[in-house]
């Protein structure tokens, strides 16, 4: 449970879902961390994220949706 505290995520059924469709803490942090690239602007972030992190967002909003389909689209484009 801490790697996945240290990685932001401080939601059990936030965790459980990312650990349900395979991602691990790591995984989790890459994906955000492109979500945020793709958005262009950062300034932008806020608006469009709690307290402008997708991991927060998706913590406080219970759907860990967007990163796992970030995930699954970095992973289409590796292979």
């Amino acid at each position: 449970m801490s790697r996945w505290i240290a990685s932001g995520i401080w939601s059990a059924d936030i965790a459980n879902e990312f650990v349900d469709n395979g991602l691990t803490p790591d995984q989790v942090i890459v994906a955000s961390r492109s979500i945020l690239k793709s958005n262009g602007n950062p300034y932008d972030a806020p608006q469009q994220w709690d307290s402008g992190c997708p991991i927060y967002h998706c913590c406080n909003n219970n759907d860990a949706t967007p990163i796992i389909n970030e995930f699954l689209k970095l992973n289409e484009l590796a292979h």
